[in-house]
């Protein structure tokens, strides 16, 4: 599995770049992703499992809408979120999302 070289977020369009984070290369198990949403830059630590970046994504995705949307949620909350989230998307076939219901 690949990730996307770009993401579309609430109408913006995300460059996704899968390199150390900026500031912790030092360390590439304490940060592991990041959104620069004023940069519309996601970045994802390539060192882990692949399923793991796939986390990872999704969670710097609801990073940006937190921002772009100004929920304020707090980091665990967004944890928790991405946790339910990876759950349903890899668990699950998703094709009424594009519209099979058969």
């Amino acid at each position: 599995m690949m990730l996307p070289k770009k993401l579309k977020i609430l109408g913006r369009t995300f460059l996704v770049k899968t390199e150390n984070v900026p500031g912790y290369e030092d360390d590439d198990t304490l940060t592991l992703g990041l959104c620069v949403h004023q940069d519309q830059c996601i970045i994802v630590n390539p060192s882990m499992h692949e399923e793991q970046q796939a986390s990872i994504l999704l969670h710097e995705w609801l990073e940006a809408v937190n921002a772009i949307m100004g929920l304020h949620l707090v980091h665990h909350k967004i944890d928790s979120l991405e946790v339910a989230l990876y759950d349903l998307l890899a668990n699950n076939k998703m094709d009424w999302v594009n519209g099979d219901t058969t």
